[in-house]
This record gives C-alpha cells, structure tokens and sequence, in this order.
C-alpha cells in the first residue's frame, strides 16, 4: 500500500473521530442523560421532587455549613450534599445555586466562636458537638451540619444530621445521607409554597384545648392553612377544600349526625387523622396507693373505626422499653423529695417501618397507649406505622394503674407480647358506616339542607389511627412558656411526636414530597478483621496487577503489530 495514501487514510480517521467527539460533546450538552447504578437509586430523584426543581421560576441559593476538617462520615455527608444540589442544577441550572461554608474559617477568638455558634443556632440550626484527642488532652469542637435556604428573602434552616434513639453515629450518619433528598426537597417547598393547603381541626367533642396543642399547630402553620371545625348542630357537612381533618383527642360521645358528615366526608375523598383515647388515664388522676381503674372512653366511634378496618382495644400497654417519672421518695425536713423512675405506662416506640411517613424516624414517646387491631375486607391496605418493643404487656378493664409497680416491678416473663400496633395507616376502598341506613333522619336532612348525594363508598381512601391523644400535646415550664410537642421535660429529650404527626398529616393531604423520605442507603461497612488478616495481600495485589495488566497489553500490540507489518512485505 502506498505510504501517502495509508497516511491520508490515517489522517481521514482522525478528523472523523474528532468531529464525532465534538458532536457528542454538544448533543451532550443539550441533552442532559444520566445513569444511575446503585441499588438503591441514591443518585435519583423521586418524580415529585424533579418536578418541583423544574418548577422554580427564581433563585433559590442554599448554604450549606459543611466545609473544614471533619470526620470521615461527616465528609461523606457533605459530598452526598454536594452531589445532590448538582443533581438539582442539573433540572434548573439557572435558579439552583449553593456554596459550602466554614462559618469559623479565620475565627482563634473562643468568644467570637460562641457568639457565632449563638447566630447560627437562632437562625434554626443544630450544632453538633465533635469530640477528639488533642496536643491539649481533650478537645471538643462544634459543627453545624445543616443548611440555608434562601428564596425571594424568606430563609429556612433544615437539619441534615438526624439521630437516633439506639442507632450507631455511622447508622445515623446513613440514614442522614439516606434522608438529604427529603430534607431539601421539604425546605424548598416550605418556602415556594404559596398557597396552603387547608387542614381542619375538630372541636366540639371535648378535644384538647388549644393552649396544649399551640407548638403543633404553629408548625402546621408554616405549610399549612390550620382552621377550626365545629361539630355542632348547624354543621351539615365538610367542606372538600380541607385535604385532612384532625380529630384530637375527644372526651365526648359522637352523634349519629356528626359520625355520618365525618363519614361523608371521606367517602368524597377526604382524610383523617384520629388521635384516640380508648381509655379514661392520666397522671393527674393517679393519687394514693389505690390509683384508678382501667375505664373505656366511651367515643360512640367503634363502628365507624371497625367498619374502616381498624379496631382500638380497651387497654393500656405497658412496655419495658419505657420513658422514666418523677415520683415522690419522701420528704427532707417539709421539702418533698422526686426521684426517677421507669414508667411502664409511658412506652418509647422507635419506628421500623420503611413507609415514607416514619422511614429513618428517630423515637417516638407515648403516655398511656393502646393497641390497635387491624380488621375488615383485603381491599383496605392496613400499614403498621408505630408498634412497642418485643417486651410488653396489656391490661385491660378491671385492672388498676398504680405507682406500686414501680416498686413491685412484674417479672420479666409477663411481658409475652411483642410488637403491638399503636398506630396504623388504612388505605384503599372504605365502605360506608350508613350504606344500609340511607333513609335515617339526620341523612334526609343534610341531604335535603345541602343538596350533597350519599355515596356509599370511596376509591382511594387514605386514614391513620392513633390510639394515644396526648401525642399531639406540648407541656409548659414553671414561667408557663410552651415546650415544643414531644419534648420530655424530666429528662429533656425531644421524641419525634411532632414529626411523625406532620409526615401523617403530609402523607394524607397527599403531598408528593414526603415519597422522597422513602428512600433508604445501605450502609455497607468493610470487615475490618478479613482486612487486618488480608491487607498485606491486597496491597501487593493492587500494586502489581495493573503493572501485569499493562504488561500484557503491551505484549498483545507489539505482536499484532509485528503480525501487521509481517502481511505487508
């Protein structure tokens, strides 16, 4: 073959291979592709959450305090940030901006530091306090693994580290990562949003004062439209504007009447959130040895919940997985003296449930629960949220609540009841409580008042049963200042009452944000004793294959290529 022509064929190659690279490289960049390989999809938004990044139609800039010298894992956690809001850009390059900051890059004042650990705190973000060996013995510094959302002036702090009860800091640390699509996808939305969906509280049946449920419902505020609904004798239906209704708590029989307009109201498609009291218990009511009996709380609502699918029964669990009280040990001159001690009565619940509404869920406390029995036809999907630990017990009516038994603890083998419901979601094809009682009074009457037809039965229906009303409540210190819903004020801990009731309340208002909280990173940690045993193997191994594997490459061109110009003489 003539040597000009061979070189002309060469240099023909090379320009088409340049050209297709550079059109690869512009079709590219028009048309953004990518493919995720893990498992679990980490590097995928849900559709919701895409949707609602294509959506936004001004900046939206984020700051997120992760940058300096941590921890592995919190290293991890950064740059799973990072590749998340690169993830973001990559649906609104144009109104997606961040930056990772150091806010005490430049700082050796101790005091300038607390005061900028005081800032960032009161904006909303949680320090986390990191402990180390140093030239100096023990030292303790303070990062802030969070961010800040900033969106057409307003700001919203979110909290990337979620902890929790009974979990290794590296299993929170993977559930944080696990969580970081669902943190900033709620943040956004808490503050693009510029409509609020309504929710309805009910009152009217003896439901928690408001003053006890204040913290819940400033929070609801934030993303939702929060609104009173009187159940009184001039109501005469539900309005379908409000997505979720709340029933907090009553005390007081429900009428026929207003049994059927909550009932209508979910055959049209709404959703409610009960928080229910099978039984009459509260500490107030726990004076003298003697204590108080086990009473059922009679609600008139056990047909409409059976015919729902769930079943609350009438009794009170204790559980050895427990919240401690103060109880009084005796008195020093006239001062009494407290002292704490496990309360079997309260249970500690930590979710381990993948549903979105508790998936990575820290713990939840409980002040005289119940259980839950899930009944009814296949068609109704019935979703454990919430359940005991293996260690637990029920009594029922007849028997007593006493502060005896902190003293006279029962033995370990009458806890022979493992994981009991406290709470369930129902979804599916509910059926009317009324379908066979169309002509009743009160049902010709609304009807005939508000022109609504009856409807016997609803697609897609969506509830969620609680048998414990004091979830939703928040306590008081001594200056009479609200303590956030949760918050344990003998030990200081806050549980995740108020979480859990807000992802219950998102899940049933049909939020598709929540989706993303579903998602769950397997932590796979290396075996550090086949590691210690192997690891002079594998570094020998990872130092002289690719040495062999280029040797071997080498070898194969150099012999095809002698094969080549062999043909050729």
């Amino acid at each position: 073959m003539d040597k000009q022509v061979l070189n002309k064929k060469r240099l023909t190659s090379v320009l088409v291979l340049l050209a297709a690279f550079i059109a690869i490289n512009l079709i590219s960049g028009e048309f953004y592709t990518r493919i995720d390989l893990t498992k679990e999809k980490r590097h995928s938004l849900t559709s919701a959450s895409e949707q609602m990044i294509k959506d936004i139609n001004d900046i939206v800039f984020i700051k997120i305090y992760l940058k300096g010298d941590f921890p592995a894992g919190f290293k991890r956690l950064a740059n799973a940030t990072a590749d998340l809001l690169e993830e973001f850009r990559s649906y609104n390059p144009h109104y997606i901006e961040y930056e990772f900051i150091d806010p005490f890059e430049g700082v050796t004042d101790p005091k300038e530091s607390q005061n900028i650990i005081v800032q960032l705190a009161e904006k909303g973000l949680k320090p986390t306090n990191i402990k180390s060996i140093g030239n100096a013995g023990q030292e303790q510094t303070y990062i802030f693994p969070s961010a800040l959302i900033t969106y057409q002036g307003n700001e919203i702090p979110v909290n990337l580290l979620h902890s929790q009860l009974g979990i290794s800091p590296a299993q929170a640390l993977n559930n944080s990562v696990s969580g970081l699509e669902y943190s900033f996808i709620s943040g956004i939305r808490k503050v693009l949003t510029p409509i609020k969906p309504k929710v309805g509280m009910l009152s009217g049946q003896g439901q928690i004062q408001d003053q006890f449920v204040y913290d819940f419902i400033k929070s609801m505020g934030e993303f939702y439209e929060v609104e009173k609904i009187a159940m009184n004798d001039s109501l005469m239906y539900i309005p379908k504007q409000f997505k979720t209704i709340i029933v907090a708590q009553p005390t007081k029989a429900f009428s026929q009447k207003h049994k059927f307009i909550i009932d209508q109201y979910i055959m049209n498609g709404g959703s409610v959130l009960w928080l229910i009291d099978p039984i009459i218990a509260a500490m107030d009511s726990l004076q003298g040895k003697e204590g108080f009996p086990i009473v059922p709380m009679d609600l008139n609502l056990d047909d409409q919940l059976f015919q729902y699918g769930a079943r609350l029964n009438k009794n009170l669990i204790q559980d050895v997985q427990c919240a401690p009280h103060p109880f009084s040990t005796g008195y020093m001159g006239n001062v009494p003296q407290f002292e704490l001690f496990e309360w079997l009565y309260y249970p500690v619940v930590i979710p381990d449930s993948k549903h979105p509404i508790v998936n990575n869920m820290d713990a939840v406390l409980h002040q005289f629960v119940s259980s839950i029995d899930t009944v009814g036809p296949s068609s109704i999907k019935k979703t454990p949220l919430l359940k005991t630990s293996k260690y637990s017990r029920s009594l029922f009516t007849g028997a007593r609540v006493s502060h005896n038994i902190i003293r006279n603890k029962p033995e370990p083998g009458m806890f022979n009841q493992t994981h009991l419901t406290t709470a369930v979601l129902l979804e599916g094809n509910f059926q009317s409580l009324y379908k066979s009682r169309s002509n009743a009074s009160f049902v010709n009457a609304i009807k005939q008042s508000t022109g609504i037809d009856f409807k016997t039965q609803t697609e897609e229906g969506k509830m969620i049963v609680v048998a414990d009303g004091d979830m939703i409540k928040n306590g008081f210190d001594r200056q009479g200042n609200v303590y956030p819903c949760g918050f344990y004020k003998y030990t200081g801990q806050q549980f995740s009452n108020k979480k859990f009731l807000m992802n219950c309340v998102e899940y049933l208002s049909g939020v598709k944000v929540i989706e993303a909280n579903s998602k769950s990173v397997t932590l796979r940690p290396l075996d550090t004793k086949r590691i210690e045993k192997e690891k002079s193997y594998w570094k020998f191994l990872n130092l002289l294959l690719p040495i062999v594997i280029i040797l071997i490459f080498r070898i194969v061109f150099i012999y095809i290529r002698f094969l080549k110009y062999k043909s050729n003489e």
